[in-house]
């Protein structure tokens, strides 16, 4: 196993592979900046509708126990537009992804986490 690779990335249902995390500190205007906060079972953002373009992801794991990833998936086609790698307990990561309009699922793929509702969409519009 790879060390550097959280164990678990993907559920059985789960076919889309994470991406590494871009950590790209660009200026976002507040309206593309997103407030996402993970647990053991909810992924909740603060914003669910954004314009096109640059979208920044503030994620918080808020635990109590596990690692926590974000994916940014189409929802159309199910494959991983971006994503954000090992978010530990309490801490706080960025991710800056670059999305076209259209509806996308953003969850974490630990543990089964999307079957266990650790999952959300996300509408991006033109």
């Amino acid at each position: 196993t790879n060390p550097s690779t959280p164990p678990e990335q993907t559920t059985p249902s789960d076919t889309s592979q994470p991406v590494q995390p871009k950590k790209v500190d660009e200026n976002v205007p507040a309206s593309q900046i997103i407030t996402a906060t993970v647990s053991e079972w909810t992924m909740k953002l603060d914003k669910s509708v954004v314009k096109t373009g640059k979208i920044k992801f503030i994620v918080t794991n808020d635990g109590p126990k596990f690692p926590h990833s974000l994916i940014v998936a189409d929802k159309s086609t199910g494959k991983a537009a971006s994503g954000l790698v090992g978010v530990n307990v309490d801490e706080v990561d960025t991710l800056v992804a670059d999305l076209t309009p259209g509806t996308y699922e953003v969850y974490s793929p630990h543990r089964g986490d999307k079957l266990k509702g650790v999952t959300t969409t996300l509408t991006v519009t033109a």
